[in-house]
């Protein structure tokens, strides 16, 4: 059974139920890996070039958050999950975009394969202090800045300490 996956980080200004605006839901992982995390710079010619983000992608009609985020990983990076954590769900608006993002994120600390950017993104393995210098995504911004605590803890630890679940996927 999937845990309650309504948000639990919502802004703190509520103005944004004032808009219309459709909601987006995707999957993103945080891999981990020595103390390190797995971060992707999102391509040119897709929306938002140039930010930085978590590995994920969009959640298809029907597909739970945790078949999308294998998909994704799979098609972006070419790795196979073999166990996950799901941490949370929040929300950002994108109002100059015209759109909120429900973000469900994941910790992947075990995979198949290296990862290798198959969609032209450029892929980088950061310290939580290497981040806090780069350009995250705005809906990011945030698990960016907490992250550097529970990076130094391993798996189970980390996403006790977020409230996570804990999940397997199936062996390949």
């Amino acid at each position: 059974k999937w845990p309650n996956l309504r948000p639990k980080l919502q802004p703190k200004n509520r103005v944004w139920k004032m808009f219309n605006f459709p909601v987006l839901e995707v999957a993103a992982g945080i891999i981990l890996s020595q103390n390190k995390f797995l971060a992707a710079k999102r391509p040119s010619g897709k929306p938002m070039a140039g930010f930085w983000e978590f590995p994920g992608g969009k959640i298809r009609k029907g597909e739970s958050p945790f078949d999308a985020l294998c998909r994704e990983l799979e098609e972006e990076l070419g790795i196979k999950p073999l166990k996950g954590n799901y941490l949370f769900c929040r929300e950002h608006v994108y109002a100059e975009e015209g759109f909120i993002v429900r973000l469900h994120f994941f910790i992947v600390p075990q995979w198949i394969d290296e990862p290798q950017p198959r969609e032209g993104q450029e892929i980088a393995w950061l310290t939580p202090d290497q981040a806090a210098g780069m350009c995250f995504l705005p809906a990011d911004q945030e698990i960016v800045a907490k992250i550097g605590k529970f990076s130094r803890m391993d798996s189970k630890h980390a996403f006790e300490a977020w409230g996570g679940e804990n999940f397997h996927w199936p062996k390949p």
